[in-house]
């Protein structure tokens, strides 16, 4: 873990498994003059975000029997 300027901590993820993850997120390994701490904070938040989506997207599956007793 390593504190950034703004009194966070951060995990401790080396640059180049931080680039790999975001390029299996379909994001861009690298912006113009990024440096690793703010590749990182991308990175973190690429994946809340990613988490949060998942999220909504699941629900209370239909239970088809159920359905299909209530059409008979």
């Amino acid at each position: 873990m390593e504190w950034n300027t703004q009194e966070q901590l951060l995990p401790d993820i080396p640059e180049p498994e931080v680039i790999r993850r975001l390029r299996a997120l379909g994001h861009p390994a690298t912006l113009f003059a990024e440096d690793h701490v703010s590749r990182l904070r991308r990175f973190l938040k690429a994946e809340k975000e990613l988490a949060v989506e998942d999220e909504t997207m699941g629900g209370q599956q239909e239970n088809v029997m159920l359905g299909l007793k209530k059409q008979a």
